[in-house]
């Protein structure tokens, strides 16, 4: 199988993670990115025609697959509608960008969002291609790397001010460590005894799967995010609830045989059906199971839909393209005037609703 992997990628990131995954499976990669050249990446514009990629390689290409960084330049391939091989996506922050996602996701066959609770909500849209696809683990970088555990509790990510603030209330020495990444930060979990976990409006982020893959406790905020789906509170990782984390750090310190036996639970099980290679696999699954028609596919490419769809992604204060924006909302204007007016209306509520939901999410 060929598989023509496209992304804003970055180091550390999840298609760092995707790529390795699909050569795990023995399975022949063609990795772009408009912000890489290096490491077998070949640099694209962010506009680059898919068909064009495609020409310039001498084997046919079985899937075409999109994965979102979760930070870089935006990428918006084009020719979508006419590529030969099916098309999917996969979407990772969607808990900071579900504004944008849902319309994104209709741009291709199959889709998936990395956060389980937009999905359903996506499908209430009418968002009908899109499925949960977690995060999660590469053994061979995040595996445990048997070091001595000289952190009693650790953290590694960006130190936001919401999270100094957080980390500031805890009397505990916490081992905080920012931009280090792969096998850097992998020894550091290997190095705790505990790793704990805080994150951006309660999504179940990387540092869950990797934390656990190293061997050390998880100790994260009280999410939901489909986490129940995968693991067991009290068998495979423990919650805090903000404001008690310092006792419950305190309590799986004075308790070391519980907090190794949650530990290596936890490793055992993420590293069963977690890694990144699992992750492939289903995308891989989904794609054989769709019935794929190019007809099927141009017809709606042909529609008001995906004009105003990408006119609306085009407008995000991210990206910057309001020209861009403007002409695909004219051609949606000129295709079907009412239903245009209507989507964009629908959209408006949506992005309220939406609004006022993040309100109620802690942030850090």
């Amino acid at each position: 199988m060929n598989i023509l992997l496209l992304s804003n990628y970055s180091i550390g990131c999840v298609p760092y993670y995707v790529n390795r995954a699909i050569e795990k499976l023995g399975y022949r990669v063609y990795p772009f990115s408009p912000d890489y050249n290096s490491d077998g990446w070949t640099k694209i514009p962010i506009d680059v025609n898919i068909n064009d990629l495609i020409n310039k390689i001498d084997s046919t290409v079985d899937l075409v697959l999109v994965v979102e960084a979760s930070t870089g330049t935006k990428l918006f391939p084009q020719g979508l509608e006419s590529v030969v091989a099916p098309t999917a996506w996969w979407g990772i922050d969607t808990h900071l960008n579900y504004r944008w996602h849902k319309e994104y996701a209709n741009l291709f066959d199959v889709a998936f969002f990395a956060q389980k609770e937009y999905v359903l909500k996506a499908r209430k849209y009418g968002v009908k291609n899109v499925s949960w696809l977690p995060l999660g683990c590469d053994e061979e970088i995040h595996g445990d790397k048997n070091l001595p555990r000289i952190y009693d509790v650790s953290f590694v990510g960006n130190l936001t001010q919401n999270r100094k603030q957080f980390f500031s209330q805890i009397g505990i020495p916490i081992h905080l460590q920012s931009n280090v990444y792969l096998d850097e930060m992998a020894k550091i979990y290997s190095q705790s005894k505990i790793v704990l976990n805080i994150s951006a409006r309660e999504d179940l982020n990387m540092r869950a799967f990797e934390a656990m893959c190293s061997g050390a406790l998880l100790i994260t905020q009280r999410i939901d995010a489909g986490i129940h789906d995968l693991f067991i509170e009290g068998k495979h990782f423990a919650f805090h609830d903000i404001y008690d984390a310092e006792k419950v750090i305190k309590y799986y310190l004075d308790n070391p045989d519980e907090r190794k036996k949650i530990a290596m639970a936890g490793r055992e099980e993420v590293i069963k059906s977690n890694k990144y290679s699992d992750r492939v696999k289903r995308i891989i699954e989904l794609v054989n199971e769709k019935q794929f028609s190019i007809n099927e596919r141009q017809r709606k490419f042909a529609s008001y839909k995906i004009f105003v769809q990408q006119s609306l992604i085009y407008n995000h204060r991210s990206f910057k393209l309001k020209n861009e924006a403007k002409l695909l909302r004219s051609e949606a204007f000129e295709r079907n005037r009412f239903r245009t007016i209507f989507y964009i209306a629908r959209f408006s509520i949506c992005r309220l609703i939406e609004r006022m939901e993040k309100m109620f999410k802690k942030n850090f």
